[in-house]
């Protein structure tokens, strides 16, 4: 089945301007609309963006929400377009406090899982939010929703955010029924203003850095996933000219040829960090050093092998030549792992290392 999203046409919508306007201010009167909408252009505006969707008006007001002259959707908006679809196989959601993992399929494709956690909220600068505090789990399982959703579906989502991914802050309203179904209402309050990136004379080295990382990796994904699911993730953020951004779209691309070449994850993943990334901390080290003697690694070629298999790495990887974005990574992936389990992915790198992984 091939989607086609439903394109306006914009000589039917230009003759339609002033009935969408009259619509509008007549809809904001009303009181029916999200304290965001705050003029009859605000609501046209989102409204032929839910035509391109395929949404009716009211879904397209109540779920998509401006934030710094960008169109995002809820979370909730984001499974429902995917259900719209019909190439929804298969979806499984697991949340509690120790995070959120979930797993989509869709129709032909393979299986993919993001999770969100403590680690990830921390390592974002999130956990000290009001949400993550009150709310944590709510807040860990619509990160992960997203997530999951922009790399099997991007083409369903077009490419959309939620609010709280660009900055805004939201409130999140929670009810649960007595049959234990959950009811949750997400609200933007404000939206965090970007700080202005200082005027430079010369070209940042480490933004340069990373742009070439960035380069480097469409090229390889390229040969693996979609053209236009490439596009989609190169063209949304400022990977040329910010740090931050370039690190973001490096590692979703990463994770998008992932997706679309299970079979061979090394060729994605650099067996060895680059000048431009910064490297595992003190705090890190700590750490990955307590999560290795839990796994039976004693030794310093243990734990190479351990995280060289964990990251599927051409080859070992040592705990100091670690970036701290791989830290990151095996952090989240051995905090909810018991002893057994640790120990079993040790086992498991021994024998991939003397080539015998069953």
């Amino acid at each position: 089945m091939t989607i086609v999203h439903r394109e306006s046409n914009t000589l039917a919508l230009a003759a339609q301007a002033m009935q969408l306007l009259d619509f509008g201010g007549m809809l904001i009167k009303s009181g029916m609309l999200p304290s965001s909408v705050r003029t009859p252009e605000s609501a046209v505006a989102i409204m032929v963006k839910g035509i391109e969707l395929g949404l009716p008006a009211m879904a397209a007001l109540n779920g998509i929400t401006v934030i710094q002259g960008k169109p995002t959707v809820s979370p909730q908006l984001m499974l429902s377009l995917i259900n719209r679809s019909g190439q929804l196989d298969n979806i499984e959601i697991d949340t509690g406090v120790q995070g959120a993992t979930v797993t989509m399929k869709r129709r032909g494709r393979t299986p993919f899982t993001a999770k969100f956690g403590p680690v990830e909220a921390k390592a974002m600068g999130l956990d000290s939010k009001d949400n993550y505090r009150k709310q944590a789990p709510v807040m860990y399982q619509w990160r992960a929703v997203a997530a999951c959703a922009r790399v099997v579906f991007p083409d369903v989502i077009d490419g959309l955010y939620t609010p709280e991914e660009l900055g805004a802050d939201v409130q999140v309203d929670v009810q649960v029924d007595e049959d234990g179904a959950m009811t949750v209402a997400v609200q933007e309050t404000k939206a965090t203003p970007q700080p202005a990136a200082p005027e430079r004379t010369l070209p940042d080295p480490q933004v340069e850095a990373w742009a070439n990382k960035v380069r480097d990796m469409s090229t390889r994904v390229r040969k693996v996933a979609p053209e236009d699911e490439v596009n989609k993730t190169v063209d949304f953020y400022d990977w040329q000219r910010d740090a931050q951004e370039a690190q973001k779209c490096h590692a979703e691309l990463k994770e998008l040829g992932l997706h679309y070449a299970p079979a061979k994850p090394s060729e994605l993943v650099p067996a060895s960090n680059s000048d431009a990334e910064a490297m595992v901390s003190a705090e890190q080290i700590s750490q990955l050093q307590a999560i290795a003697r839990s796994c039976g690694a004693t030794v310093s070629d243990d734990r190479a092998q351990l995280w060289g298999y964990s990251l599927n790495a051409a080859g070992p990887i040592r705990t100091k030549e670690l970036t701290e974005s791989q830290a990151v990574v095996l952090l989240g992936m051995f905090g909810d792992k018991d002893a057994d389990e640790r120990k079993a992915i040790m086992q498991e790198a021994k024998r991939a290392a003397k080539g015998v992984l069953l």
